[in-house]
């Protein structure tokens, strides 16, 4: 089930010798190869003449490919942005709303796929909350739940609080039948479960820090081909105009007309440095494959589960059926709080999330861990360690 051997999980990932870390749902281990290409970059400010451009422009164009590699979108369907609020601002203000053109949202949402949407409501949009208190957003739902006036729904990929992974490609066929855009937010899948954009979003987000194992600042925003031109977007800057070589020659061009692909979201200058640990770590994913990233994660949290339901006091609150489970477990357990402190006081790092534990598994994670940080859990939840 392990996808390294011992000895090159520990070089690539010396956290994961230290803690026993469950927490990329969180923030992911940023692997050894992403930190060095990122210090290697930052040293040319200590011995260079500092023309990196055409390289790092080299960079950002093998980035964006291997983007589309890694999530099944076609070439010019990705632009890099520097977190998934970034993403998220940038379709939200180019989209050409109608005043009451309506947006549907679950109430149980991460908050950065709410508020850039609410902020609509200054154009004349509505927003419709989605009960999720007593039932996920299943395609049945949503399909109920589309009205007229319904121009967007904006959607998780897999929920932060307990790991359901929607439905997308239903989801996504009723939202074409019905004239529908469909907006997912996909930080908690991206780069640790296959996905396939192409066959369910018209647009899809993700921040890097998290299962992309790359440093803060960084990110994608996915955008289909066939939706860009209706797009307009709130900003604009030099770098969406200058995209060639030659553009370069003469900086005093100031009719270019935009990029006429998703690059024409990218307004300016990026965090190359950042930029460069990402490239790393999207070749690494890339390397390993999504198969068997999404094979090997599912495959650790249902042994989890396994080993978990056998623990006195634990219950799972995470939906284990086949169509919604996906490598975030979270599980319930008295004073949730203050046992997520204890674990972490013994070196096993895991979110505290609603009231829940949330374990979430990815490439540096091996049964070997689980099974170690279980037996901890119930010594904890005995009162046999302090």
């Amino acid at each position: 089930m392990e996808l390294f051997s011992e000895e090159k999980l520990v070089r690539e990932f010396p956290m994961a010798e230290k803690f026993l870390y469950f927490a990329s749902a969180s923030t992911g281990i940023v692997p050894e190869v992403a930190l060095n290409a990122q210090e290697n970059f930052l040293n040319l400010y200590r011995d260079s003449e500092l023309f990196h451009d055409p390289e790092t422009f080299r960079m950002m164009a093998r980035l964006r490919a291997n983007i589309e590699k890694l999530i099944g979108a076609q070439p010019g369907e990705i632009a890099l942005m520097t977190n998934t609020s970034d993403g998220i601002n940038s379709i939200a203000s180019a989209i050409d709303w109608a005043v009451g053109d309506e947006i549907l949202i679950g109430d149980r949402e991460f908050p950065a796929n709410t508020y850039p949407w609410r902020n609509q409501k200054r154009r004349g949009v509505e927003i419709k909350w989605l009960s999720m208190r007593n039932f996920p957003l299943t395609p049945e739902l949503i399909d109920r739940s589309i009205r007229p006036k319904t121009r967007l729904l904006a959607i998780s990929s897999v929920q932060f609080s307990d790991g359901y992974r929607a439905d997308l490609k239903s989801i996504y066929e009723i939202c074409k039948r019905r004239g529908v855009l469909l907006f997912v937010d996909g930080i908690q899948s991206a780069g640790a479960l296959k996905t396939n954009v192409g066959e369910c979003c018209d647009f899809f987000v993700a921040g890097g820090q998290k299962h992309l194992l790359s440093p803060y600042g960084t990110g994608f925003l996915y955008v289909c081909k066939e939706i860009l031109p209706a797009l307009k977007p709130a900003f604009d800057g030099w770098l969406s105009h200058f995209i060639t070589p030659e553009d370069f020659l003469d900086l005093l061009k100031h009719g270019l007309p935009p990029a006429p692909d998703s690059r024409l979201f990218e307004i300016g200058t990026l965090p190359y440095g950042p930029l460069w640990g990402m490239d790393a770590s999207i070749s690494l994913l890339l390397e390993i494959g999504s198969d068997r990233i999404h094979t090997h994660n599912i495959g650790l949290a249902d042994y989890f589960c396994e080993l978990a339901s056998e623990v006195s006091g634990v219950t799972i609150r995470s939906d284990r059926n086949t169509s919604a489970k996906s490598h975030i477990v979270t599980i319930e357990v008295a004073n949730a709080r203050a046992v997520g402190d204890q674990l972490r006081s013994h070196r096993t790092v895991v979110s505290v999330r609603e009231g829940g534990l949330r374990f979430a598994f990815h490439v540096y994670n091996t049964t070997s861990q689980i099974e170690r940080s279980l037996s901890l859990l119930e010594r904890i939840i005995k009162g046999e360690l302090s």
